[in-house]
Order: C-alpha cells, then structure tokens, then sequence
C-alpha cells in the first residue's frame, strides 16, 4: 500500500489537474464496477430461474457472467490504485525526490491504463 507520508498534502500546479482526473476517473470506475456487478447478478440469478424453474437455460448467460467478473477485476484494480490501496513498490519511491515522486505515480498509473487498454484491445474479437 502506498505510504501516506510520501505524498504530497497540497498539490500545485499540474498536479492539481492530475489530481482531480484521478479523482473523477475513479469515481467513474467506482461507478461501472457496481453497475457490472449489479448487471451480473441479475444475470447469473436469471439464468438460474431459466435453468431450474422454466426447464429452459439461456444460452449465453454463463459467458456473459465470466466476461463481466473479468471486467469487475478490471474495475477494482483500477479503482483501488486510484484510491492508492493497490500493492505498489514503494521501496523505489523512496529513492526518487519528493518534487518529482507525484508525477512518477501519475506516470506509472498512466502505464497501468495503457497496459489495460492493450489488454482489452488484444483481447477483442475483430
């Protein structure tokens, strides 16, 4: 977990715009990891009532269930190093000046995101 005695009380400058991004964008992951979540149990708790209670399953549902856990990870990593409770090294961050630490954690949150997006694009079926 990120140590809070390294990060800076007041931002300024830039840091200030990155700071709120950040925020706002965890936020909105936040918000999209319960959508999916919600979304997930109603379609798993249907999928149950098809199977077991009509005598009918629904072709598709235990697909969409496992894309939409695989999403929910997606949401709770972002959303929890936004939050800066995601394993971090910090050893390094002790090593790197104090004005310059808050742009090398926006940084690597940046590469994080980068590296999400080249996931899911790789991952795509076109």
């Amino acid at each position: 977990m990120a140590d809070t005695s390294m990060a800076i009380k007041t931002p300024s400058g830039p840091l200030v715009y990155l700071s709120r991004l950040n925020k706002f964008l965890t936020t909105l992951t936040a918000w999209a990891g319960g959508l999916v979540l919600l979304i997930n149990v109603l379609v798993v708790f249907a999928s149950v009532i098809w199977r077991y209670a009509l005598h009918s399953p629904i072709e598709w549902a235990e697909e969409m269930a496992r894309a939409m856990m695989i999403a929910l990870v997606f949401f709770g990593v972002a959303t929890s190093t936004g939050r800066g409770g995601h394993i971090g090294v910090d050893l390094f961050l002790r090593f790197i000046p104090e004005s310059v630490r808050p742009y090398v954690v926006h940084a690597s949150r940046w590469v994080l995101f980068l590296v999400a997006v080249g996931l899911v694009g790789s991952s795509a079926p076109w």
